[in-house]
């Protein structure tokens, strides 16, 4: 199993040694000692700069320092672990000012978290101490989205007057003295093994297990991610149909159905959005006999559309008989084109079919009725077909 620890920074590489300590002495976090098998730093270009200058080897060492400080198992950090953040053109930034920047940074932080917890078997900490404040949500973000059951999210806190000293990296287990001008100026000294050093373990809403396939892809950018995950919502969700293609639109996804499947979905929205109570809401045929009651209807229901366009009502006609002769329909043809149907909505939409899928209310007396979880208004059955 292996262990990442992941944290954005900008001018303040101490973040990293701080959070490392807490979590490897076993202060904070519930006291437990981990201790990760690599690190993963992202920050800007001049960020980069600063945790070259004081963490890593041709420089202050600092990060070294502490594990030998502590004898702490070996922990691959090196300049390759440094993700600097750039544009679409290769040029690194050197910190986030605008728009674009922005974007830029929420695709990358994203991105590395969704590359990070690929494998079941890891565990992810990921410390938003650092960096712009924009990162540090990114940074929570891109876990809640993709985040495992053992993956975890902190914040670190430095006690006072050791927070944001830039000579300060964690608490020494010795004698360590840093001087420092008070807030009158005066100069005052402390001792960094006086330094309380501790992790505010920040819960998480795990959202993974609800995300559409097309969210794992790699180069899927953090507005595409949050999109896909709004159109799971049925309150954003909207429907629409292209007749004369067969074709349902998910929130302009086309799906295309069988002529009996489409109908049937017709079938199930028409009654949903016009129902003012339960009794009005599709209801499946009886089975073991020809359900002529239904059968007439369904015809009564689909006139709604008005006039057909020939290949659907090709289909009517295949499936219910012409309207001056319907042929009945019993439950037994129904219920396995009503399967396939919410099948096809599922493979072609994932998770965010759920607000399209044709679901039985599951009460018996009086038999199951059926309807969408979408907003009735946002079912538009008169919507031009997309080409």
């Amino acid at each position: 199993m292996h262990r990442i620890l992941l944290a954005v920074t900008g001018l303040s590489p101490q973040v990293l040694t701080e959070t490392l300590y807490a979590l490897a002495v076993g202060r904070g976090a519930g006291g437990d000692a981990w201790v990760p098998d690599r690190i993963v730093l992202v920050t800007t270009r001049s960020g980069r700069d600063m945790a070259r200058r004081t963490l890593l080897p041709d420089g202050e060492d600092r990060f070294g320092r502490l594990l030998r400080d502590y004898e702490l198992p070996p922990v691959h950090f090196d300049e390759g672990s440094i993700h600097v953040l750039h544009d679409a053109a290769g040029v690194e930034l050197d910190d986030i000012r605008d728009d674009a920047d922005n974007e830029i940074a929420a695709d990358a932080v994203v991105e590395l978290i969704r590359g990070l917890t690929q494998d079941p078997s890891g565990e992810l900490h990921v410390s938003l101490a650092g960096g712009r404040k924009t990162m540090g949500f990114y940074a929570g973000y891109g876990l809640s989205l993709f985040g495992r059951p053992g993956d975890r999210l902190s914040h670190v806190l430095v006690s006072e007057p050791f927070e944001g000293r830039p000579e300060f990296f964690y608490p020494t287990p010795g004698d360590h003295w840093i001087r420092y001008l008070d807030a009158n100026g005066t100069p005052q000294w402390c001792n960094a093994r006086d330094a309380r050093v501790v992790l505010a373990d920040i819960p998480f809403v795990p959202l993974r297990a609800s995300l559409p396939d097309d969210t794992f892809r790699e180069g899927v950018g953090y507005r595409d991610t949050v999109r896909a995950i709004r159109e799971t919502r049925p309150d954003t969700a909207r429907l629409a149909y292209d007749l004369e293609r067969r074709i349902l639109l998910a929130n302009g996804h086309a799906v295309p159905l069988t002529g009996a499947q489409l109908l049937i979905h017709l079938l199930a929205a028409i009654r949903y959005k016009y129902a003012t109570d339960r009794e009005q809401l599709l209801r499946a045929p009886v089975k073991g006999a020809p359900d002529a009651d239904w059968t007439r209807d369904a015809l009564a229901t689909l006139r709604r559309l008005g006039d057909w366009p020939d290949p659907l009502a090709e289909e009517i006609h295949d499936f219910l008989g012409p309207p001056a002769l319907p042929r009945p329909l019993d439950g037994e043809r129904f219920s396995p084109i009503l399967s396939m149907l919410n099948k096809r909505l599922k493979q072609s939409l994932g998770p965010a079919a759920a607000p399209f899928l044709v679901r039985s209310d599951g009460q018996r007396r009086g038999g199951a009725r059926y309807s969408l979880q979408i907003t009735p208004e946002h079912v538009d059955l008169e919507a031009p077909p997309a080409r």
